[in-house]
Parts: C-alpha cells; sequence; structure tokens
C-alpha cells in the first residue's frame, strides 16, 4: 500500500508541476528553460544566427548536478578542500558547500566532472589566492576546470568572493606588469563544456582573472550576476583578461572593469553572447576569432585614459586587433542597441541604436595602417532583440525539478505538497536515520529564510509564508543530509 501512496503522490506532484507551467516560477535568463523566441525574429538573413546564440551557455540551464552535498568545515585546508571535491565527483557529483569564513588556497584547486563550489554569499564567503608571494615566482592557477567533456553534466562556482595575493588596490588603468611574481590566472575554464560562474565577485586577481579555452569552438558557458573588478598585472602578453576562446559562452548581467581586456579571441570563439551588463572598458575582438559574436544591451564605458601611454586616445568601447601580430576576425561580430560612452570622444563608436554593427575586419587607426573594423553598419531599426530567448519551464525545468524531488525517495525522505501555495502547510518527511536533524530553506541568493531542529521519523509541518519563487530545503544532521528544490506559488 505505502508503495502505491508514494507513486500516487510522485504522479500529482509532477502533473501540479506540468500543469502550472511556464507561470511555475520567474525564472532568470541563464537558468533552465530558456529557448529562441520566434515572436524576436529580426529577418531571416540573422535568424539562423539568433538560433544558436540562444543557445549560449549551460545547455539544460545553471543547476545542481545532484541532488547530494558535502560541506567545507572552518578547519579545512586547501589539500582537505581537494578530496572532497575527487570524492563528490566520483560519488556521481553534487555540490561542496562552503560556510561564510576565507579560506587561503594554497595550490591550484582541480575542481572535477559534476562539482559546484557553493559559498553562503558572495560576500561572506571569500577564496583567497595565497598561491605565491613576492618572494615565489608563480605564472599558474587558482582554480581549474579542465578536459571535463565526456561523463560531465554541469559545474561550476556561485555566491563567492576570489580574492587575488595582495591587499591594496592595482592601479586602474597603467597597463603594466605588476607584481610579477603573482601572475596567477584565478578560473581557468579548459576544453571543458557546460560550466558557469554564478553570483562570484573576482576582485584584484594577480594575474587574468578569468580564462576560458576550446579551440574546437565548444564551451557553453555562463557568466551570471558576476563582478570582474581589478588585476594587478595588466601588462603585454595576455594579462589581465577577461578572456572569452570559447565557443556559445553567455555574459549576463555582470559588472566588468579595471582589468586589461575584455577579449574575444582565437578560432575557437564564436557565437558567444555578452547581455545586458555594465563594461567599464573596452570589449575587444583581440585576435583571429571565429566571428558571430554577439554584442547586444551593455553599457559600455571608457572613462579615463590609459596612464603613462602616448596612445592613451587609441581605446574604444568596440575594438579589433591593435596590431600587425593579431589577425582580424574570421567572418563579422554584430553589436547592437548598446549605451556608449568614450573618454575624450562626443561621438563614441557604435552609439545609433537603430544600426548594427559589423566587425572586426580592420586594425585600429592610429596604431598599425587598418580600417575602421566597426564602420560597417546595417540599419534594422530600434527595439530589435538579436539575443531572443523566452522561458519554456513546461518541458524542462519542471521535469528536472521533479527528478531532484524524487531523487532522494529511498529513506523515506519526501516534501509535499511540492508546489506549495506561500502561507499554506508543508510537510517534510525526516528520515529515521538522521542524527539530530535540523530542516534548512535557503533562498536562490543561498540566504537562511528557516531552521529549525525537528524530530527523526516523523513528518514535520512549516507553515512557510515566502514569497513566490524556487527555494533549497535541507534536511540535515549529525551524520547525514537530504535535498530537495521547493517551488513556491
Amino acid at each position: 500500500m505505502r508503495t502505491k501512496n508514494v507513486k500516487l503522490k510522485r504522479l500529482v506532484i509532477v502533473s501540479l508541476l506540468y500543469l502550472t507551467g511556464s507561470q511555475l516560477i520567474a525564472q532568470t535568463i541563464g537558468g533552465p528553460g530558456w529557448v529562441y523566441d520566434s515572436n524576436g525574429k529580426v529577418n531571416s538573413f540573422y535568424e539562423g544566427k539568433q538560433k544558436k546564440w540562444a543557445t549560449a551557455g549551460v545547455v539544460g540551464g545553471i543547476r545542481n548536478p545532484a541532488a547530494r552535498s558535502r560541506n567545507v568545515l572552518a578547519s579545512d585546508n586547501t589539500d582537505k578542500i581537494q578530496q572532497k571535491i575527487n570524492a563528490l565527483s566520483t560519488a556521481g557529483g553534487g555540490v561542496l558547500k562552503f560556510p561564510a569564513l576565507t579560506f587561503n588556497i594554497t595550490k591550484t584547486l582541480n575542481v572535477k566532472k559534476n562539482v559546484v563550489l557553493q559559498g553562503a554569499s558572495n560576500g561572506t564567503t571569500t577564496l583567497k589566492d595565497k598561491l605565491s608571494t613576492n618572494n615565489s615566482k608563480t605564472n599558474g592557477v587558482v582554480i581549474k576546470f579542465e578536459n571535463l567533456k565526456s561523463g560531465h553534466r554541469v559545474g561550476g562556482i556561485r555566491n563567492m568572493t576570489l580574492q587575488g595575493p595582495f591587499s591594496g588596490n592595482p592601479i586602474i588603468n597603467k597597463w603594466t606588469t605588476a607584481k610579477p611574481n603573482a601572475n596567477n590566472i584565478m578560473v581557468n575554464f579548459l576544453r571543458s563544456t557546460n560550466l558557469f560562474l554564478d553570483n562570484v565577485k573576482i576582485i584584484n586577481s594577480g594575474g587574468s582573472p578569468i580564462s576560458t579555452f576550446n579551440s574546437d569552438g565548444s564551451g557553453h558557458y555562463t557568466f551570471r550576476n558576476c563582478v570582474i573588478s581589478g588585476a594587478w598585472n595588466k601588462g603585454g602578453g595576455g594579462q589581465g583578461y577577461f578572456n572569452i576562446g570559447s565557443g556559445y559562452c553567455l555574459v549576463y548581467k555582470c559588472k566588468i572593469e579595471k582589468i586589461r581586456h575584455f577579449a574575444i579571441q582565437t578560432k575557437g570563439a564564436k557565437y558567444n553572447v555578452v547581455y545586458d551588463n555594465i563594461i567599464n572598458q573596452d570589449v575587444n575582438f583581440h585576435n583571429d576569432d571565429s566571428g558571430n559574436n554577439l554584442i547586444e544591451k551593455n553599457k559600455i564605458t571608457i572613462g579615463s585614459a590609459i596612464a603613462g601611454s602616448a596612445n592613451n586616445q587609441q581605446r574604444f568601447v568596440v575594438m579589433g586587433p591593435w596590431s600587425s601580430q593579431h589577425t582580424d576576425s574570421r567572418t563579422d561580430n554584430f553589436v547592437y542597441n548598446n549605451i556608449v560612452s568614450e573618454f575624450g570622444r562626443s561621438n563614441p563608436r557604435c552609439n545609433n541604436s537603430r544600426y548594427v554593427y559589423k566587425g572586426a575586419r580592420g586594425q585600429e587607426p592610429g596604431r598599425d595602417p587598418g580600417n575602421n573594423p566597426f564602420s560597417t553598419r546595417e540599419n534594422v531599426g530600434g527595439g530589435k532583440r538579436f539575443y531572443s530567448v523566452k522561458n519554456n519551464t513546461k518541458t524542462t525545468d519542471a521535469e528536472s525539478i521533479a527528478n531532484e524531488i524524487f531523487s532522494s525517495e529511498n529513506n523515506a525522505f519526501s516534501v509535499y505538497p511540492n508546489p506549495v501555495v506561500s502561507g499554506d502547510i508543508l510537510n517534510v518527511m525526516v528520515p529515521n536515520t538522521v542524527i539530530k536533524p535540523n530542516i534548512i530553506i535557503t533562498d536562490m541568493q543561498g540566504r537562511i529564510v528557516y531552521k529549525n531542529t525537528v524530530e527523526k521519523g516523523k513528518v514535520s509541518n512549516i507553515k512557510f509564508n515566502q514569497k513566490q519563487g524556487i527555494y533549497f530545503l535541507q534536511v540535515k544532521g549529525k551524520n547525514n543530509e537530504f535535498n530537495s528544490k521547493l517551488l513556491i506559488e
């Protein structure tokens, strides 16, 4: 009889998920369920590109790779954190949860398949680069995701601050090799797919804050709600870059500033989307990208000159190669509907919202001979959406959430009704295997909205009055834990 009741309960919940459809939750771009919206079709020429741009970012959206999780303790050093990453990946993946503390990273953290590093929030959990000091030269990586393709679903970092190795702040616009003994890349996505940074701050990295590379054009990386601010090393040779060297990446709702270049380059860079960000420096098609990248609806500002540079007027909001050492884009990229401002220029580049601008097909004037790489433009009219997406939760998000809700159906763990109407009673069956259990509910930002000690082997009744949306419910004990997504209607 109990087996039949469990199956019936599962059928009812899954039916509820499908009946609510697109009204299930208010999803954010980059999450589950976003697909191409044909209502935003620009014209027949661009529609094929629009469909590809709509697939940028993590395939299936930012999510947890599995319901399981492990916790980092205050006493854990880098070796212990690495052991927990390895064990979690070996078990099939999940979330490694960090408390609201600062952890010194003394060796490269190699994040394995299907693992998400999750902090309490991006302001209270900090991983600090301690791979080097001024007396020990390094040119390495603080957090590395490498060769994660076969058997890999999704991984990444959320709700954290990643802090560079030195106190104080580097000079914002001085492009020199400062403090060269700590030229570490903070996060490196290398020959991998389906990775994300969500709600992450990278502050004053030793070298480049972010580097990605896939020569075959794969990638599908999402950078959402991030702050990328400052780098000590901003000299030549690839230092101080937010470097997109992969394909199908989505950069959304980020703030990017105080580094050398936000660079899209190499033949692996294609069909990337940079949408609705604040970018206080150049967007640079730096060297030999494969084209069909989209820069749309951003606020891009060049606020001052490069300190000490004889060519300090030669930065533009959107740029091509500066030097004959670098190769033009292999085919056109597209720039549309951005708010732009350039230091010392009353008529900044790419400033008319009715035009889509195309390039970069020539080197910058004033550096080496060449044409303005974004002088080609097409009047498509205002109010278009080149990045045209809509949320389709009925066939994607609801299904994935249903799977997570029942991923711990063994041991009698259950949460019902789910979805639950705000203000109604939520029932949580606490397995009798959990010693000293607590029920903890957090919102999408990692904030605790409910916590209570309960009895094992019994159903706990919770009157939950939070606003509509997705929450994470955890039954956590001394020896184990169970997790589920919770939907509030």
